[in-house]
């Protein structure tokens, strides 16, 4: 059974909701791409064969917080809203189509603010200061019942706090295989890398792509390198094994972690993930850490002004 992309729907609109998609416009399997950022607008995708819940179709949410039940919210995945043709399958939180029209597209920014307009006008303010609340979902026009606790199977519930079972909070802070990630994929260990793509074992690179032991790069391809000039790799494991004995501390471009805080992620409130500022993000870099970097033998003031977003 195949997956392909036709030019016309056929009859009315089923459903709307909203879709996850991997940084190349891809599912999980990677076995279909849907298209690009400069085309995707506007596409019809249809499967064939007979679609099944979980098996065989193409899913999407009416809830945009429940897409993070099947995808993390990650930076560098995509986001869309899309419309249900010809066949459709209602699970409650999750639909199955055998026709899917793509009709607009969201930033990670863009997507949590449809995720709080969504709530807010379906499920009123939330549910605050209530506690051992078990199955409730859908409820709507609620005042002043946030941040209650034990709350179980709950749907919809935002600033709630030891919530378990909740739909659309799934084990994800907005990055994933590394730290203080911003619009990356493909990376594995890297730690404050933004914008980068096909990073391994690398340290605050900007606008890198295909980069293995990379640190401190701008704008760069390539393996061993700090600010952009090629060292060894008993250089690189030098350096890099300063950079963590000197300071617990890396660039972190979304304020996921802060939400957690100590709590587990289906305690946090997803929906309020924010996007941080290169300039921000290394705003808080220590002094002393700083201090050695300016030192290094391969310091270049120019790409360190670039990565950290300093004009």
């Amino acid at each position: 059974m195949k997956t392909k992309i036709v030019k016309r729907t056929k009859g009315k609109v089923l459903a709307t909701g909203y879709k996850i998609f991997t940084s190349n416009w891809g599912n999980k399997q990677n076995d279909y791409i849907y298209g690009t950022d400069e085309d995707i607008v506007g596409t019809i995708h249809k499967v064939d064969g007979d679609i099944e819940q979980c098996r065989w179709g193409l899913h999407f949410c009416p809830n945009p917080l429940n897409c993070y039940s099947y995808y993390e919210p990650c930076q560098w995945n995509k986001f869309a809203k899309v419309e249900a043709y010809d066949q459709l399958i209602d699970n409650g939180d999750k639909y199955v189509t055998n026709m899917l029209k793509i009709v607009e597209i969201y930033t990670f920014d863009e997507f949590i603010e449809e995720i709080k307009k969504y709530t807010k006008e379906n499920y009123g303010s939330g549910i605050s200061g209530g506690y051992g609340i078990s199955g409730g979902y859908g409820i709507r026009n609620g005042y002043g019942i946030s941040g209650g606790s034990g709350i179980s199977d709950g749907y919809g519930i935002r600033n709630g706090s030891g919530i378990r079972n909740g739909y659309g909070i799934s084990d994800g802070s907005g990055i994933s295989g590394g730290s203080g990630i911003s619009d990356g994929y493909g990376i594995r260990n890297g730690s404050g890398i933004s914008g980068g793509s096909g990073i391994n074992n690398s340290w605050g690179l900007t606008n890198c792509e295909g980069c293995s032991r990379c640190i401190l790069c701008y704008d760069y391809t390539g393996k061993l390198a700090i600010f952009n000039k090629e060292v060894t790799e008993e250089r690189y494991n030098k350096v890099l094994n300063e950079l963590y004995y000197r300071a617990d501390w890396y660039p972190k471009f979304n304020n996921a972690y802060d939400l957690k805080g100590d709590k587990e992620w289906e305690e946090t409130d997803v929906t309020r993930i924010e996007s941080v500022s290169l300039k921000d993000a290394w705003s808080t870099i220590p002094q002393e850490l700083d201090k050695y970097i300016r030192n290094l033998e391969e310091f270049d003031e120019e790409i360190y002004n670039k990565i950290r977003g300093i004009e």
